[in-house]
């Protein structure tokens, strides 16, 4: 008796879900029903838009007295559907070129050589390459032949203290200033090296020496002990005086201790080359000997900041510099090959060599014109 209850109750709701099934029967049919009709509706529309068509075509026919014209082919509509691919891949790369362009545009680092040249008006004297992994500085040298020269001319007329500077940290100075002083050395010029950067020395690295005792020492004991003391030997022609202690709020190139070590060491070098702090900070960031002073400011693509190189150029204008050119460092050589001038050199060696002129500076002037024929 239970068994067959339940087999009832089973029965039962089988025979309600086909009776709900029966009961959606009539609307299907509506739905159906419905869309024969809008497809037979949709058919005599296309049919009269062709009979038309048909009129308007025999119409113009007639007006332009042509009678054996009639239509080989009717008209067919398409269904077009847009491409969200392609569409959205178009879309994606012109606003990825956008950005690029607002960055390149908006960046704060000078990207081009003529914002370069166009922020300060300074002759190109030299560059310095891009810098490969291994490889030695010797093979930089060559770059900055030129510059040696220009250095060298100055030199010659007594005028024996160069500073190099820059607009911006990381833009290549000290590694600048030690390549100039191993390029002059090299070719016959005695020079002191002197580490003026007691924020971020590096100097001693670069000549694997010892950091102190160095300027710091000498300036807070300006005796000829001291300065004998603080000197390092790199080679016959070359010596360094190393930033001694870190102090990054003092700046001693304009003390007069610092004059006295230049003119301590005055008989025994024919340049000084001073690597100062960056100066495009502020107005005041530019410290020169109180000396005559020539200035090589360097700037680096792709590091130097814009408003940096507008702040050292109206330090260069205000101060009293003996004359400033300009570095350019870690570029293409086909890129700097195009914009170097020779103001400094052509001034240096453009008179005519007389009787009378010294064997040095004739071998100075014949080297001076082979290496512009070279550039």
């Amino acid at each position: 008796e239970v068994a067959s209850t339940q087999r009832l109750a089973s029965l039962q709701s089988v025979l309600s879900t086909i009776k709900g099934q029966l009961a959606q029967i009539p609307k299907q049919q509506v739905g159906l029903s419905e869309l024969v009709r809008a497809d037979a509706v949709a058919t005599d529309s296309l049919a009269g838009v062709e009979k038309e068509l048909q009129n308007v075509i025999l119409t113009e026919s007639m007006a332009m007295g042509v009678s054996n014209l009639k239509v080989i082919d009717q008209p067919s509509v398409h269904e077009s559907t847009p491409n969200v691919a392609g569409n959205g891949f178009i879309t994606a790369f012109g606003l990825a070129f956008v950005i690029i362009l607002l960055q390149y545009l908006l960046d704060p680092k000078v990207m081009r050589l003529g914002q370069i040249t166009g922020r300060l008006s300074l002759p190109i004297e030299g560059w310095f390459p891009k810098l490969k992994p291994g490889m030695p500085m010797s093979q930089t040298l060559v770059s900055l032949q030129k510059l040696r020269l220009t250095v060298e001319n100055w030199s010659n007329q007594g005028e024996k203290v160069v500073l190099v500077t820059s607009g911006s940290a990381r833009d290549g100075k000290s590694t600048l200033a030690y390549g100039l002083a191993l390029t002059l050395s090299e070719n016959g010029s005695k020079v002191l090296l002197i580490d003026g950067n007691l924020a971020h020395p590096t100097l001693h690295i670069f000549c694997r020496e010892q950091a102190s005792p160095g300027l710091a020492d000498f300036i807070e004991n300006p005796t000829a002990a001291q300065a004998q003391e603080c000197v390092r030997h790199v080679n016959d022609r070359l010596m360094l005086v190393p930033a001694g202690a870190i102090d990054p709020d003092n700046n001693p190139i304009n003390t007069p201790a610092f004059l006295k070590l230049l003119k301590y060491f005055d008989p025994q070098v024919d340049v000084f080359l001073i690597d100062a702090p960056a100066a495009g900070g502020n107005l005041n960031a530019l410290v020169l000997p109180k000396t005559e002073t020539h200035v090589i400011a360097v700037a680096r693509v792709g590091t130097t900041l814009v408003a940096s190189l507008k702040v050292l150029a109206a330090q260069l204008a205000m101060l009293p510099v003996a004359e400033s050119v300009l570095v350019i460092n870690d570029v293409n050589e086909k890129t700097i090959a195009t914009n170097v001038t020779s103001a400094a050199a052509s001034s240096a060696f453009g008179a005519p060599a007389q009787a009378q002129q010294p064997v040095e500076a004739r071998q100075t002037a014949d080297t001076a014109e082979a290496v512009e024929a070279n550039w």
